[in-house]
């Protein structure tokens, strides 16, 4: 019967619910990260893409000024110049907003490794305390099974003791 109640024990580790609490965790920072990194990326498109068009727009200016420029031509060369300052300064606004992408891109790394130690700690615990519940269950069932074993060398000898006993 004691026996029977060991084969039926199962491991219940007390902290669980904590396990499946930084397994979220985990998760949810491993989504935060992804998008972070998403972010940086789409940033840095844009930053290439207006790197791209203000080059582009410096190369047909300097194609006009080389072709010779009339009066009506520099009025048009000053409102390129103009455009030009314009697409720089956004070009430099772009730079600060990925620079800011990927210092919360760095950031979330760092929540998403503290995540995952956090969760593997536990992990770990669960382990080490699984292996010592098998040995307290393994520890018990030799013992059981060593009861067992005096009972029927008890009663064995009993038994002999008896014949002796009859037989006299």
């Amino acid at each position: 019967m004691a026996q029977q109640e060991h084969k039926n024990k199962k491991f219940e580790y007390n902290l669980d619910s904590v396990l499946r609490v930084r397994n979220i965790r985990k998760k949810q920072e491993e989504e935060q990260f992804n998008k972070a990194q998403l972010r940086l990326r789409e940033e840095k498109r844009k930053e290439e893409e207006l790197k791209d068009f203000q080059k582009q727009k410096y190369n047909e200016l300097r194609e006009m000024m080389e072709a010779g420029s009339t009066i009506e031509n520099f009025q048009h060369v000053l409102l390129r110049k103009s455009h030009l300052e314009l697409l720089k300064e956004k070009v430099d606004g772009q730079e600060k907003i990925r620079e800011e992408a990927e210092e919360k891109r760095d950031d979330q790394r760092v929540k998403l490794v503290a995540a995952v130690k956090n969760e593997k700690i536990i992990e770990k615990d669960k382990e080490n305390k699984k292996e010592v519940w098998k040995k307290v269950l393994a520890k018990e069932q030799t013992k059981s099974l060593d009861d067992i074993a005096t009972i029927g060398y008890i009663r064995r000898k009993r038994e002999v003791i008896e014949d002796k006993g009859a037989a006299e």
